[in-house]
């Protein structure tokens, strides 16, 4: 019998899977991460946080790949520094609202 959620309990971490090598993507994802192509002038992975944050969520852990240095300087970049890149700044807010934690997959 599965375990049902307490009215008293809530969800606060979410894992997002990020460490795939986006081969069904290529070649748009040779010289970027699909996690960061630009849909409508947001990234992809924008998306998916900002949904967390519209859940209430707080934490997030994001399992990256050592290769996608690029997803992980996205993720960490300090949103205080006043020349950050457009994209950044499209996902300030997003980003400043949860507790996100990169981890490194070991092997694919």
């Amino acid at each position: 019998m599965a375990n049902k959620l307490s009215k008293n309990k809530s969800v606060t971490t979410a894992v997002i899977p990020a460490g795939g090598l986006g081969t069904r993507l290529f070649p748009l994802t040779k010289n970027m991460p699909k996690e960061l192509l630009e849909i409508n002038g947001h990234p992809m992975i924008y998306y998916a946080l900002n949904e967390l944050v519209i859940a209430g969520i707080k934490k997030v852990v994001v399992i990256s790949a050592p290769h996608k240095e690029r997803l992980d300087t996205f993720l960490n970049t300090n949103l205080s520094e006043n020349n950050i890149p457009s994209q950044i700044k499209a996902t300030q807010h997003v980003l400043n609202s949860l507790d996100i934690q990169v981890v490194h997959q070991t092997s694919q």
